[in-house]
């Protein structure tokens, strides 16, 4: 999950995996989406 989307647009996506734009404020509804909820994250810097 990623806030801006210049980080959006570069950052490698897993093969078994997604990239989600968070779009700054708007990625505290993301946390709400039960699909996500039992999702395995991985976090890089």
């Amino acid at each position: 999950m990623v806030e801006n989307e210049i980080t959006y647009l570069s950052v490698p996506v897993p093969d078994d995996g997604a990239v989600i734009w968070g779009k700054g404020f708007d990625i505290d509804k993301v946390g709400r989406l039960p699909w996500l909820a039992g999702a395995e994250l991985a976090l890089t810097r």
